[in-house]
């Protein structure tokens, strides 16, 4: 799809040869964008997520995700969204070329105009852009619930499941809410059509972090319980840590997370892990 837009940045010029200071001015170019345009069956169905407004159909093409770009508006006082038609996509692409027109030089709006581009395709005349891997989110509140996002990062996402990990994100859900009769059930929000594309592991990331890092800070916060138990138990009782990782993501009070080791290694090895007595408990 090609269109031409133009577009608006600022350079410095001398009025005149007594000037020494130079002014600016606006200048203006003319660009042709060309975006691709492919069929659904250059770019296939991936995944197909159900939000609380609308369904969505995530597509894989040149090794990447993309997504539908939607629109809101208002009409007749309802607030509805849909996606958005190719149309629109010369106003899209002259609004991000030129949203900083005052003061931007010419190789900055030229970066606008490619960055938008370049994230953007035309698929049956509908906009797509970028986007990541669909997963489930553990989230809290009243009850624990899933939601669906579509950004990772292990030091920071918290308790995540990847698209295929349904079954054990419910269970996980239904074990945090027991007891809570107002909860409701986890909802499978992502069907995956492609399984090959599911390349997000967070479960095994979590279990690496529980290894490796709390292991490190357990043994140089708390070197009670580092001598009583070496580095090397801690792979042993991954199940159980995993257990308790409700625990371990959701408090970050040190006296929190050292109750959950303790009681964890205390059950599983029979070690008893009392708190050291005071120096005046022997007075």
């Amino acid at each position: 799809m090609d269109f031409p837009i133009t577009m608006y940045f600022i350079e410095d010029y001398l009025p005149s040869k007594r000037h020494r200071k130079p002014s600016q001015r606006e200048k203006t170019k003319q660009v042709t964008v060309t975006v691709p345009t492919v069929t659904e069956l250059e770019a296939p169905v991936a995944y197909t997520v159900h939000t609380s407004e609308t369904l969505k159909r995530l597509r894989w093409y040149r090794d990447c995700l993309w997504e539908p770009v939607s629109t809101s508006m208002y009409v007749e006082g309802v607030y509805t969204t849909s996606d958005m038609r190719a149309e629109k996509l010369p106003a899209e692409c002259d609004a991000a070329a030129n949203d900083a027109r005052q003061y931007q030089r010419e190789k900055t709006a030229d970066e606008r105009l490619q960055k938008f581009v370049a994230k953007h395709i035309v698929i049956d005349d509908t906009v797509y852009d970028k986007t990541s891997e669909p997963m489930y989110r553990v989230q809290y509140g009243t009850y624990v619930y899933l939601s669906v996002e579509h950004y990772y990062d292990r030091a920071s996402s918290g308790i995540t499941f990847n698209a295929l990990e349904f079954d054990a994100a419910a269970a996980f859900i239904e074990r945090a809410n027991r007891g809570r009769k107002d909860a409701p059930p986890a909802v499978q929000k992502i069907i995956v059509h492609m399984p090959e594309q599911v390349r997000l592991n967070p479960l095994q990331d979590l279990r690496s972090y529980l290894r490796k890092d709390i292991a490190k800070y357990i043994k140089t916060t708390f070197p009670r319980i580092a001598a009583l138990v070496p580095l090397s138990v801690y792979v042993q009782i991954e199940s159980e840590v995993m257990s308790e990782k409700t625990i371990l993501r959701r408090h970050y009070n040190d006296g929190d997370i050292v109750r959950a080791f303790e009681n964890i290694i205390a059950q599983t090895f029979q070690i008893d892990i009392a708190p050291p007595a005071a120096e005046n408990d022997e007075a």
